[in-house]
């Protein structure tokens, strides 16, 4: 069992999917567990028979939902490459949501902390926390939306050299 815990501890997401056979055409339950590189689906939480895996380093886009005929749930994504599409279903929009979230953090990490602070409609900065150095935002329960501020601050992350110079640059959602 070195191997489970190995890849237990490297997971950044696991839980059990349905997953659209790629050549039969029919859905079936997979235990699945996302690593660094890629995601591998199993027979059940056991780990003891691999079924395969998506290199996500080939799969350049993330949908959701999925636009595939006969869905077993509405919770769905698909993982696309110029030669493959994956198609996986969750339980419920909670499970969809973690899966997505780890998965773009795979995909895209460069856009990881913006795309969260910009997903929880962070909009407040945080005096106490920005004198300690570390810039936090807190969470406004008025609103899910971003505000213009907490847009901007996620411009000048992800592209510091288009917005150092203009304080009036917002972004759209």
């Amino acid at each position: 069992c070195l191997l489970k815990d190995l890849l237990e501890e490297r997971a950044l997401a696991r839980g059990t999917l349905s997953k659209l056979g790629a050549e039969r055409k029919s859905w079936r339950r997979r235990y699945f567990v996302l690593l660094p590189n890629q995601l591998r689906y199993y027979s059940d939480a056991d780990l003891a028979h691999p079924k395969g895996s998506v290199m996500l380093s080939m799969h350049d886009e993330v949908k959701s939902p999925s636009a595939y005929p006969g869905l077993p749930s509405p919770f769905s994504l698909e993982l696309t490459s110029a030669s493959r599409t994956t198609v996986l279903c969750a339980d419920s929009e909670a499970e969809l949501s973690v899966w997505l979230s780890a998965i773009n953090r795979v995909l895209k990490p460069e856009l990881a902390d913006t795309s969260q602070s910009l997903r929880f409609g962070l909009t407040e900065h945080d005096p106490a926390a920005a004198a300690g150095g570390q810039g936090m935002l807190k969470s406004s329960a008025r609103s899910r939306q971003p505000s213009a501020a907490a847009l901007a601050l996620a411009a000048a992350r992800t592209h510091p050299a288009q917005t150092s110079g203009s304080a009036n640059n917002t972004a759209t959602a």
